[in-house]
């Protein structure tokens, strides 16, 4: 009977070490994919600003009526840095940045002043991540001042 009962407490307690084994490795998997997330999230952020500094260096540099007549379009800036004014409309699959090349991204320059004294830089970076896409927005006003 003893030999018996001394099996049954061992079973139980390899099941009692297996869950909390699978607990911890599951705990440590999910870490590693919030960091993933996080580094993918800030490169993101980053390319994002990248772009939006360009564009604002650019109305400096060939002046506001010249940057104005850019407004209300989607630009795909696929070079990093950026090194011309790319041709209007969204980022296709082929137009990824990154190392690994992973990201889309687009620029949308609206007016926002009946004016013509404001546009509005909105800059979007997206990612396929888990099987979903994400994205990191940012945008920036600028005037003609």
């Amino acid at each position: 009977m003893r030999k018996g009962q001394l099996l049954v407490e061992v079973m139980i307690a390899v099941s009692i070490v297996i869950v909390a084994i699978v607990g911890v490795v599951q705990v440590a998997n999910r870490s590693v994919n919030n960091s993933g997330s996080a580094k993918r999230q800030s490169e993101a952020t980053t390319y994002g600003t990248e772009a939006i500094e360009w564009v604002v260096v650019q109305k400096d540099l060939s002046g506001w009526e010249t940057f104005v007549s850019r407004a209300n379009n989607t630009y795909c800036f696929s070079a990093t840095p950026p090194t011309g004014w790319p041709s209007t409309g969204a980022c296709t699959a082929g137009q990824l940045i990154g190392t690994p090349a992973q990201y889309k991204r687009d620029l949308v320059l609206t007016l926002v002043a009946p004016d013509n004294k404001e546009i509005r830089i909105d800059a979007t970076v997206s990612w396929n991540e888990g099987g979903r896409t994400v994205s990191s927005k940012q945008s920036r006003t600028v005037g003609r001042y």
